[in-house]
């Protein structure tokens, strides 16, 4: 459970690398900025990720954008 505001900015150019939009919210209680907290000169809060886990993603359940190559049948 991460103690930290949560950011849903999906515009972010940083989005899927930030761990204020990536970390699992609290099945309890969560905070998350208002509004966008990005500027003109990036985000001042932004948060890299240290390990990309899948598992651990809360957008996880969303569909994948990647494509496969076609399969040589």
């Amino acid at each position: 459970m991460p103690d930290i505001s949560m950011c849903n900015d999906y515009s972010c150019p940083k989005f899927d690398k930030c761990y204020r939009a990536q970390a699992k919210p609290s099945e309890y209680r969560q905070a998350y900025f208002a509004s966008s907290p990005r500027s003109v000169d990036g985000c001042e809060y932004f948060s890299p990720l240290e390990k990309t886990d899948e598992n651990s993603s809360r957008h996880r359940n969303k569909p994948s954008t990647r494509q496969d190559p076609p399969s040589r049948n």
